[in-house]
């Protein structure tokens, strides 16, 4: 039970071998139970999935070994009682915080659109980022500062529209 959400977790194809099934078996015998290696299993895969570096760490050996278990598994129930949050980029959102990717591109391009008479927002971010730009002035700003602006006011926009999505 244990391997085989391990497997499907981590996108892997452990075998029920010796030594891979000898960390999980020693670990149910020191009293851990099949619940608590697949919270340690859905903690460690949530924190290292998409962490290219640490990504190779997800295997049982270091998992369930009697030198990390602890650790993770007092790690994994903070992270449960938090309500599991998503890891992004290395951290951990907080409660009400969404994850945006940000396009640059349209980013840029929509910063210089934004001043000619008679453009029109193309979606929601670009929306709540000229009624947010037009609020702070942004237009007063020499270039440099304006773009510095630009990039907070963008990010806080997408930020916005994702929330909306989600709500």
């Amino acid at each position: 039970m244990v391997l085989e959400h391990f497997n499907k977790s981590t996108n892997s194809s452990y075998r029920d071998g010796k030594t891979t099934m000898g960390h999980i078996r020693a670990r149910l015998a020191e009293n851990y139970t099949a619940d608590n290696l697949i919270l340690v299993t859905d903690y460690t895969t949530a924190k290292w999935l998409n962490d290219a570096k640490m990504s190779d760490y997800l295997r049982p050996k270091t998992l369930f070994s009697p030198e990390n278990c602890m650790e993770y598994f007092e790690k994994a129930q903070k992270w449960h009682e938090a309500g599991r949050p998503a890891c992004v980029n290395g951290k951990w959102l907080k409660p009400g915080e969404v994850a945006v990717d940000i396009n640059t591109v349209e980013r840029d391009t929509t910063f210089t659109k934004i001043f000619s008479t008679g453009w029109r927002p193309e979606n929601r971010i670009q929306a709540i980022a000229k009624e947010m730009a037009s609020k702070s002035g942004l237009g007063r700003l020499n270039e440099h500062a304006g773009r510095g602006a630009w990039r907070a006011i963008w990010q806080q926009a997408a930020e916005l529209a994702a929330k909306e999505v989600t709500a």
